[in-house]
Order: structure tokens, then C-alpha cells, then sequence
């Protein structure tokens, strides 16, 4: 059986020494990317998925406003051009 991962702190936080954490972190999951672009536009989405269920926004402008949310922002941080 295999040890079970030894946390350690860095400046007061917990961090695991196990490599396939630290690769999860390095690489990201599945369809997730590390990126911070793509958790900026998760974050739109998250914010506007929502609205369909109220039927506040139709799909199609939760997408956009979505997407021009995520724009403004992701050139504002310097991911888009």
C-alpha cells in the first residue's frame, strides 16, 4: 500500500509534496487547463448559465454576454490582445 501523501507549509499554507498532485496543479484536469484565462471565463459563465433557468436570458444571450464579459476582462488582464 502506498504512504499517504505528507503535507507540508510554505508561508502558512498547506501544500502536498505528492507528484501526481503536483501535476494535477502544473497541468490542470481533463478538459481544465491550468490557465487562468480559462477559470476567468468559467467565471462568466457561471455568472450568466444561471440566468436560463429564470428565464431571465435566452441561451444565446447568456453565451454573449458571457463572452463580452470574459473579452473586456481577459484584455484587461492581458490575455487577449
Amino acid at each position: 500500500m502506498p504512504k499517504p501523501c505528507a503535507p507540508t507549509t510554505s508561508g502558512g499554507r498547506s501544500q502536498c509534496q505528492c507528484p501526481a498532485a503536483s501535476e494535477t496543479i502544473a497541468n490542470g484536469v481533463g478538459i481544465y487547463s491550468s490557465s487562468p484565462a480559462v477559470s476567468l471565463f468559467q467565471v462568466f459563465l457561471g455568472n450568466f448559465m444561471p440566468l436560463i433557468g429564470t428565464s431571465e436570458m435566452t441561451p444565446q444571450e447568456a453565451l454573449k454576454a458571457s463572452a463580452a464579459g470574459y473579452t473586456k476582462e481577459a484584455i484587461a488582464q492581458g490575455y487577449l490582445p
